[in-house]
């Protein structure tokens, strides 16, 4: 399912945000580093060769799930709602309507100024005044995606 097939009727969309290229680091790290056990390996024996093996088979799967995770997941506002678009083998979207919105804000580390890149948190109120928060990670441009949510939710 996309979130275009999730739009109402003259519902218009203000901002697409991605998760950001940045988390695709820590796995081809991983694999670099355990390919070069691989390769090293060659020279080893015993229980530890087998495991440098199963190991590496392992995280070579690894970057291609996160690649398809950055390539399947979008989190869009539109005029009515925030909707969140993720999955790697099988899609799932949530949409939370503006007026449950409290309160948003976000993280960025040092390096995340850099890349453009934070977490995203919105707290909610949910109808029998509990309070719940939807989590973004690693999106893109977070700045930028808390001012549109701010002028939507008509927050100064």
């Amino acid at each position: 399912m996309n979130y275009k097939d999730m739009l109402e009727e003259g519902e218009k969309v203000l901002n697409v945000s991605k998760i950001h290229a940045f988390v695709m680091t820590f796995p081809v790290v991983f694999v670099t580093i355990f390919g070069a056990i691989f390769i090293v390996g060659g020279m080893l024996t015993g229980e530890f060769l087998v495991i440098c093996y199963i190991m590496t088979a392992v995280l070579a799967f690894y970057p291609i799930v996160i690649l398809l995770l950055l390539i399947n997941s979008r989190y869009v506002i539109t005029d009515k709602r925030v909707i969140e678009q993720t999955g790697v083998f099988s899609k799932r979207a949530r949409a939370v309507d503006i007026k449950e919105i409290v309160k948003v804000s976000f993280y960025q580390t040092t390096l995340g100024k850099s890349l453009k890149c934070g977490d995203v948190m919105i707290q909610l109120k949910s109808a029998n005044n509990e309070t719940y928060y939807r989590i973004f990670k690693f999106i893109t441009n977070p700045h930028e995606f808390i001012l549109t949510l701010h002028e939507v939710m008509g927050v100064r």
